[in-house]
């Protein structure tokens, strides 16, 4: 049945005749927010993914380098882009590492081995007079022999690595956010490997080969974080064992950070040193106080920010308004790559028999190198230069490789490169509680954390990874998701922080 006008005005007229205003209904601002960023790109992706369009987020990401990914650099080979870069610092990544897994995919980067497949990689460990275990070119025989040699220690290990790993993806599964480190050690059930020495970790499990520990973990710890089973904590033993299934960036995996950054839409400031923070308390359209965040720069620039990420080890800024953190202290790591020719005879080898990677004991073998100091902690060939017919060769060591060492080490030597520079913290037993808070400043309401200032690196006590820092990143997001939402309504849920890519 149709209802005529005339009939319908009869509802709508005397209405309207009788109303003496009208509401007119405005559509709802979006709130506008501003969130400062020093050297984390990553921080800036998810930042870009998960607030929605009820609530405008302007990112300004700033680095002091020339370029992005901070610790994850690569340097060209002899000084020339036509053979090929190699690695200076952040390696390797691994198949559980989600975020770097995505994001290779989603970014459509090339996967790759970090050592050339025309060099046969063997692991050899060198005590400075001998190798106490090297590789052949047999897998079944190396099982073999390291079952004689080490009994079933190696599959003991193998399930502690699995058991860590378990409760490690835990972070992945859409967790809550965390506001300290103690509250993630705590729901990881992480708090024993944190607080007790590898060593006295492994010597607590009972009936494990010494020998196994002394010379196949203790080189993945020497290796990862140039640390002993004495010195690190056992979470980082675990971690550094964790290396099966290795990958590279083709190219270098700055590739994900710099993708990372230019998807995120920031407002990217290279070659910009950030010196202060200080607060200034204002009011909003309300006349609510709210705590601003005037950053400065080295050029003398200031900008207000509703939140401030940082994404660099407080020990290696210039911001003035922070102590330099007791925890964690950076291992001082000296990289040196060389193209030329290994000389197998200061190993006693053939250059056909040299393990490619040459890992140096630690303690307690250290007799047979003068004064008891090791020349290395890693000596690996990389890459083969097809025309120069040169091999390209990457050292780390806790001190410079003077010139007469290398002479030793090679017959012949075209390019030298060195580097200096805190590449990792020494993973101490400190408890969770004592280490760098996540949030360096800011207001507690309802137990939650409010915007402020928030520390990355805080994670790094933990263990420090490419993929721990995405982590850390994700989880701070994730905060200020949880304290603007909250408060503004209408955003999208956080997932897994990867939005639309």
């Amino acid at each position: 049945m149709k209802i005529s006008i005339a009939l319908l005005l009869l509802f709508v007229a005397p209405f309207n005749a009788h109303s003496t205003e009208q509401t007119v209904l405005q559509p709802q601002h979006a709130v506008e927010k501003r969130i400062a960023i020093i050297a984390g790109t990553s921080a800036a992706f998810w930042i870009s993914n998960v607030f929605g369009n009820r609530i405008n987020v302007s990112t300004t990401l700033y680095e002091r380098s020339s370029y992005l990914g901070g610790r994850s650099t690569v340097v060209p080979i002899k000084g020339d882009p036509k053979y090929g870069y190699i690695e200076l610092g952040a390696s390797i990544f691994v198949p559980v590492n989600y975020n770097l897994m995505n994001a290779t995919k989603r970014f459509n980067l090339t996967l790759t081995t970090l050592v050339d497949k025309n060099i046969s990689e063997k692991i050899g460990v060198w005590d400075g007079q001998q190798f106490l275990f090297q590789e052949s070119n047999s897998g079944w025989f190396d099982k073999v022999r390291a079952v004689w040699r080490y009994g079933l220690t190696p599959l003991k290990v193998k399930k502690m690595v699995s058991d860590i790993t378990s409760r490690w993806l835990k972070v992945y599964d859409n967790a809550p956010a965390f506001t300290n480190m103690d509250q993630l050690v705590k729901a990881l059930g992480l708090k024993r490997e944190i607080e007790m020495t590898a060593a006295n970790y492994y010597a607590a499990e009972k009936g494990l080969n010494e020998r196994y520990l002394r010379e196949i973990v203790q080189s993945a710890t020497r290796v990862n974080y140039g640390q002993d089973l004495d010195e690190l904590h056992a979470l980082g033993s675990h971690i550094s064992m964790a290396a099966a299934g290795a990958h590279s960036v083709k190219g270098g995996n700055f590739k994900i950070f710099e993708e990372f950054a230019l998807r995120s839409g920031a407002d990217i400031r290279l070659n910009t040193v950030v010196k202060d923070i200080q607060t200034s308390l204002e009011y909003d359209d309300n006349c609510d106080p709210v705590t601003q965040y005037i950053l400065q720069t080295s050029d003398g620039a200031m900008e207000s920010f509703d939140a401030v990420v940082i994404a660099a080890p407080l020990q290696s800024t210039n911001l003035k308004s922070f102590r330099r953190p007791e925890y964690p202290k950076y291992k001082t790591i000296h990289v040196t790559l060389v193209a030329g020719r290994p000389n197998p005879t200061k190993f006693g080898k053939k250059i056909s028999n040299v393990p490619t990677t040459i890992v140096t004991t630690g303690a307690p073998y250290l007799e047979h190198f003068e004064n008891g100091t090791q020349p290395f902690t890693t000596f690996a060939q990389h890459k083969f230069v097809k025309q120069t017919k040169e091999t390209v060769v990457k050292m780390f060591s806790a001190k410079r490789m003077e010139e007469d060492e290398l002479s030793r080490l090679f017959f012949s030597r075209s390019w030298t490169y060195r580097k200096k520079w805190d590449a990792y913290p020494e993973l101490r037993t400190v408890e969770a509680a004592h280490w760098m808070p996540i949030v360096l400043d800011g207001n507690t309401e309802n137990g939650i954390d409010t915007a402020g200032i928030f520390y990355v690196n805080s994670f790094e006590s933990l263990f420090s990874t490419m993929e721990s820092q995405t982590v850390a990143s994700k989880n701070i997001v994730r905060l200020l998701h949880q304290e603007w939402c909250t408060k503004e309504g209408d955003c999208p849920d956080f997932v897994d922080g990867w939005g639309r890519h």
